[in-house]
Parts: C-alpha cells; structure tokens; sequence
C-alpha cells in the first residue's frame, strides 16, 4: 500500500504529504468535507452509490497530517492502484467492478480521481468501491514527491470536469488491458507534452486482437481535448473543422462499451505474431518523425519563418541565374494552347520560376504566391527529415500508397474540353525558338487576347493525415505581346474535399488485390469513390 494511502481497521487515511506546522499554513483541512462515494457493484451489476467524507484529521508518527475516515463496511481490498499491476481472476474482477463504477460516476458527472485514489474490497460476492473526494486527494497527491506516478499519469492538467473523467478513465482502461501506461513521463512538463501531442501507442497496436470499436474509444478519450474558439473558415462556411474533429472525437471515447472491456479482460493474453509487432514498431517509428517535427517547429517558429523567407529569396535567385544563362521557359514558338499546358506544368511542379516567366501581371501574383508556398512547404519538411519526401498522385499510385511521402500535383487537366497530362516539354530560352507569325490561319496582332477554359484537380495534403483535393474549373485570358503569348489572368471557381490518407491507403491495396496488381484497372475501381484520381492516359 502506499504512504498516500493507508487502510488499518477498516479506518482510510489519506496523507497530506504536509508537516503540522506546513499544514497549518494551507486551507487543506477546510477541504475535510468535501465527499467522496461507495459504490456498491451487486451479483447483476446493479448499482448503488452514497456519499462518504473524512471525518478528522491526525498527525503520525512521522509528522505528516493525514486525513482520516472510517469505512462502512469491513475493508479487504487495496487500491485500485495496486490492482491494475495483477492479473489473476480476483484482480480481473476488481477492475470490472470498479470500471463500472467509473462509468456510472461519469455519467452522474461525479468527480473521481485517479486509480491511487479509487479503493476496491468485496464483500459477499459484491464488489465495494470507494472513491475518495477528488479535489482533496489531487491536493493532498500533488503535495507529495511521487505525485507522478500515483496520480499525475491519470490526469491531463488541460482538462476539467466530464472530459477530464474521459481521460483517467481511458488511462485505467488502457492500462488494464495493455498492462503499461499510455504516458509514462513522470516528469509533469514532459508528461503534458506528451498528452498534447497524442504520444502514446494507440491501444490496437497494444494488444492483439483487440475489438477495433473498444480501442478506437479508448484511445479518443486519451485524445480528449477543449474546443478551441469557433472561427469561419472559407472550406467548412461555418463550422471549424478542428471543432468538428474534437467533436467526433468526444463521441468515440463517451461510447465506451464497459461489457467489451469486460468480454476483451477475460480473454487470454495472446502471443502477438511477427506481424503485429512489424506493424507496430513502424507505427512506433512514424509516430516518433511526426511529433519530433512537430515539437521542431514549435521550438523552432521564428527561425522556419526566416528559412521561409530564405527559400522565397532564392527562387529569386534561381530566376536571375537561369535567366542570365538561357535556361528559362519561354512560351517562343508556342500557341496560346501550349502557353497554357507551360503554365500548368509550372502549378504541378510547384516550379514558381517557371510560372514567373510564362505568367505576368497583378492578376496573377496571387497563383504564383499560392504556389511557392506549397514548395516552401515541401522543401521546409525535406530541411526537417530527408525521409519526409513528396511525390505527384501519379508517383503515390506507382507506390501502391506503401510510403509516408505526401502528395501534391495536378490530376485531370482538360484544356477547352481536351483532356491533356500536367506535365507539357516546354522550350527554353536558349532553345531560340522563332516566334509564331499566325495562329489557325490567323495573323498574331500585338495585344490581341484569347481565352482558353480549363478544370483539373489540385491534389495536396493538409496536416500529415488528409488529402486535400481542389477540383477547379477557371478561365484564363493571354495576350500576345508581339513576340509571345503571356497568361496575363484567371477566374474560376473551385470546389474542394478532404480525404483521409490512411482510409486512402487501405483502398489502393484493395483495389490492386481485386485487379490482380494492375495499376491502370485499380484506378477504374478507385475512380469510383475518389474523383482525382488520375486518368489512364497520366498513369503510362
């Protein structure tokens, strides 16, 4: 038993972790009366509950204060603390009792705290739960050196209320069936951060076999988190997508079944085979790059939003050398169709030099903006990790999606109803190619215009996670300045979705098994549910 908890002669005492004269100093004992709960598990687990407090105080023999109150029935049993490090039937028993004690405290909205401050005796085959007050035993823990691992490792300090009962609930649960921890850090800095940033293995990749519904709670609310403030986004119209997110994530960890915890905690503990440890440690693995990039670029803001700055000035700098040495795109020699197909190849590239050269005016800094900030974006990843790589959809359907790499390019293109790939051979300045006199059979008069019409699909990522795809359809408006022809405009109108990338991933496999490995007719398959996948006629 713990010094923070002690049983002698059915009387419960709670240390205070405090000397009398550092006690007398605290509002502590104004919190004797605070209530606590005995919950009473019967043989058709039925539930009864009543209020139970401390009712004095008194100081030991090694003169710490302890808080001390009799139990209403005669105690045999331990902590619930002590119980999880068991697994024999006695124990088994004491967890399913006590985890439908939790639930029923969650859905009364009564407090509880961590699995320290939960007792578990049984009496005539009942199981006899006490939970003790939650606000004086986090007090009284948090005075005490071991604060960490007997109570801070059931607690995220973001939370309060319900959704701080999710969370400890999760990590009993958790450790219950898993038999660790989900976040071990005994240090409360390094703890919380870990929380913040979901660093725990979720409980699938724990224990083999698992229900997917059971884990998939468990692990919600161990991702438990407040809503952040609601703000209009110009994807959802009204609602936040992070808001949504926490919301579906809320409802997963409140449909916590305790029966499939109870059915999953009987089972026999299962050899985990070479694979389910391979899938494992690669989740391990990528788990460990996301988050380390993550913490990196909150360590690191100021000095990424330099390189950013850094980046843009040597796409500058790339457009005066290849000027200077004849290695520019030019659009010499093309027709307006093939100024266009340039101009494309430039936004599936992300090759902003490019676009530079084939598109100018006011109209269109905002595309050429856009676009060096999906390079920015690729090439500050790379700067992070080597391994963190990005491949056009074509490339990423090449992998059979087995890569972490993420996805960006132009899927689809259609130029005035004429479907064409995104990637066009452009001339370059040194190639001297002649301009055109006429184009269809008419003469190219200095500030004519003409206007092509064009869809595609943008294809990137949002986050590690989501495929963000842009379907748009716009008009572009060229001019021909007596040499060549310039992209000088475009208007049009996009429609946009999310995809996640792990249910993507699984599709691609699926579709490949039910092709016999043909790539071309596992994109007929998948064209059916994901419409940017690219055509035939891309994928040669």
């Amino acid at each position: 038993m713990s010094t923070l908890v002690k049983i002698e002669d059915d009387v419960i005492q709670l240390s205070s972790s405090l000397k009398e004269a550092n006690f007398g100093r605290t509002d502590l004992g104004n919190s004797i009366d605070e209530k606590g709960y005995v919950i009473t598990v019967n043989g058709d687990l039925s539930i009864g509950c009543e209020e139970w407090a401390f009712t004095n105080t008194k100081i030991g023999g090694d003169g710490i204060v302890y808080f001390e109150g009799k139990t209403t029935f005669h105690f045999t049993g331990s902590t619930l603390f002590n119980l999880l490090e068991q697994n024999d039937d006695a124990a088994k028993k004491a967890k399913k009792d006590s985890m439908l004690a939790i639930t029923y405290l969650l859905k009364e909205e009564k407090a509880f705290g961590g699995a320290m401050g939960i007792l578990y005796s049984e009496e005539d085959g009942k199981g006899r739960i006490i939970a003790l007050p939650a606000n004086l035993f986090e007090r009284c823990a948090r005075n005490s050196s071991e604060y960490g691992q007997n109570q801070g490792i059931f607690v995220n300090r973001s939370l309060s209320g319900f959704k701080a009962g999710l969370f400890t609930r999760s990590v009993i649960a958790y450790k219950a069936l898993s038999g660790v921890y989900p976040f071990t850090q005994t240090d409360l800095e390094k703890r919380q951060n870990d929380i913040t940033d979901f660093n725990f293995v979720p409980l699938q990749y724990m224990v083999s076999g698992i229900d997917s519904e059971l884990a998939d709670s468990i692990n919600a609310g161990l991702k438990t988190v407040n809503p952040v403030k609601e703000r209009r986004t110009k994807k959802l119209n009204t609602e936040d997508k992070a808001l949504i997110q926490i919301e579906q994530n809320l409802s997963r960890a409140k449909s916590f079944s305790v029966k499939a915890f109870v059915e999953q905690l009987q089972k026999a503990t299962s050899t985990a085979d070479a694979e389910f440890n391979r899938k494992k440690d690669e989740f391990i693995k990528k788990q460990k790059r996301q988050i380390g990039a993550k913490r990196f670029l909150r360590r690191n803001k100021n000095r990424i939003i330099t390189t950013a700055a850094a980046l843009v000035i040597a796409l500058n700098v790339i457009h005066s050398f290849n000027k200077s040495n004849g290695l520019l795109a030019t659009s010499l020699g093309l027709t307006a169709e093939e100024t266009v197909r340039t101009f494309y190849t430039g936004i599936h590239k992300s090759d902003v030099p490019l676009l530079q050269e084939i598109a100018k005016g006011s109209k269109m800094k905002n595309v050429i903006n856009i676009t060096a900030g999906f390079y920015v974006t690729n090439r500050q990843r790379v700067i992070m990790d080597e391994k963190e790589g990005t491949l056009s959809p074509v490339e990423f359907l090449q992998k059979k999606g087995d890569t972490d790499y993420w996805q960006y390019g132009i899927t689809d293109l259609t130029l005035d109803g004429t479907p064409y790939p995104a990637v066009f051979n452009y001339p370059r300045r040194n190639d001297k190619k002649a301009p055109l006199k006429s184009e269809n059979g008419e003469k190219l008069v200095k500030g004519q215009t003409k206007q092509i019409e064009a869809s595609y699909n943008l294809v990137h990522y949002d986050g590690a996670n989501v495929i963000a795809v842009n379907k748009v359809t716009e008009t572009l408006t060229l001019r021909w300045n007596g040499r060549r022809w310039i992209v000088r405009g475009v208007e049009g109108k996009s429609k946009n979705s999310l995809w996640k990338v792990k249910s993507y991933k699984a599709d691609i496999t699926l579709a490949l098994q039910e092709s016999g490995g043909d790539l071309v007719k596992a994109c007929d398959i998948l064209r059916q549910k994901y419409d940017f996948i690219p055509r035939a006629d891309e994928l040669q």
